[in-house]
């Protein structure tokens, strides 16, 4: 037992072992920080707190994220037959951001549509 207390002393009073422990530890601990700040929070963690969060102010404030919502048709109804911007963007009260080129698209689309329900009536 005098023998592992002796080598435990001498590799605690040891300068080449303190510098090998720092240099071992420096290195794993940064291999582990930067593969779990990298990999695990940003790819994994991160997404998940954003969509919770952006499903949090969607729930709030009443908005719905699919192709044409109610709240887009309506604002179409009342844009009829306006022209827009071919480099702006506009945000519709889904939150949807949408150029003004897609805009003139569904504008055209949902005269198309009303046309087509007109015609059947």
């Amino acid at each position: 037992m005098n023998g592992w207390f002796e080598e435990y002393l001498g590799m605690l009073h040891d300068p080449a072992h303190w510098a090998f422990e720092l240099t071992v530890q420096f290195v794993i601990d940064l291999v582990i920080l930067y593969f779990g700040y990298k990999v695990i929070f940003k790819k994994v963690i991160l997404p998940k707190i954003r969509k919770d969060i952006h499903s949090e102010i969607d729930r709030d404030h009443d908005l719905i994220h699919n192709e044409h919502s109610e709240q887009d048709l309506e604002l179409i109804r009342r844009m009829k037959g306006a022209r827009f911007g071919l480099s702006g963007r506009f945000v519709l009260p889904s939150g949807r951001q949408i150029t003004g080129d897609e805009m003139t698209r569904l504008v055209e689309l949902y005269n198309e549509v009303e046309d087509e329900h007109d015609a059947q009536r």
